[in-house]
């Protein structure tokens, strides 16, 4: 069940009562937890990798927490990159690091004076959302839906299409299935052709032929059955 949602007269968002945009004041850099005050260190990003991932002045690479920009060579990743270096470029960074990860990033939730790092993210829709260890993850949960309803950034036309925008004589839509290593095709007659979309962030894929599909990797889906493409 989700989690109520309520402001307190400070501006302050509260989950049952757990603190959600950590309320960090600008000029003295303090984390307010309850009727605490504890005071936090600020950073500054030397080097914005891409669209989830900053490096500090002091060499620490910082991955946001519950979001997943993608990868520069794909649909959004140069425009999410941009988008991180907006929101962050030049302010003072809050940072409540989780762990460390296989990439020796820090995983973090990173606040700049505005507020969270990641929900402003979301809310571009130039990622999408990610579960992580965050503790707001329904509310990052639903500004990721709200972006996707929107058709926002990935969202859009550009990322995400049922038909293709470049080459409209090629319509062989394939499927990355990310993590998953199940890489499927399909063409028109295909069972699921009409309700798949080709979500190019996500490294899918328009093809003209079966055997440009096959080179790639993909393999027939099983609603085509015995279908051939021309």
């Amino acid at each position: 069940m989700a989690k109520k949602v309520k402001s307190t007269s400070r501006g302050k968002k509260i989950i049952a009562g757990t603190l959600v945009t950590a309320a960090i004041a600008a000029s003295a850099g303090w984390w307010v937890i309850g009727k605490n005050k504890v005071p936090v260190s600020s950073y500054v990003a030397t080097v914005v990798v891409d669209g989830d991932t900053f490096v500090t002045k002091e060499d620490q690479i910082i991955r946001l927490t519950s979001i997943n920009a993608p990868e520069m060579e794909r649909c959004g990743g140069k425009e999410a990159q941009k988008e991180l270096e907006r929101i962050i470029s030049g302010k003072p960074l809050y940072l409540k690091v989780l762990f460390r990860d296989i990439y020796n990033r820090l995983v973090a939730d990173v606040f700049t004076p505005e507020g969270s790092v990641s929900e402003k993210m979301l809310t571009s829709g130039w990622v999408y959302y990610y579960r992580g260890t965050s503790g707001e993850s329904d509310q990052m949960m639903a500004l990721g839906e709200l972006s996707r309803e929107a058709k926002l950034g990935i969202y859009s036309q550009k990322c995400t299409q049922t038909k293709n925008q470049d080459h409209p004589e090629c319509v062989i839509k394939a499927n990355n299935a990310l993590g998953s290593g199940n890489k499927q095709y399909h063409f028109p007659g295909c069972g699921q052709y009409v309700n798949t979309s080709v979500q190019l962030y996500m490294g899918d894929a328009w093809f003209c032929t079966e055997a440009e599909a096959k080179k790639a990797g993909y393999t027939k889906g099983a609603d085509c059955f015995d279908k051939k493409w021309r």
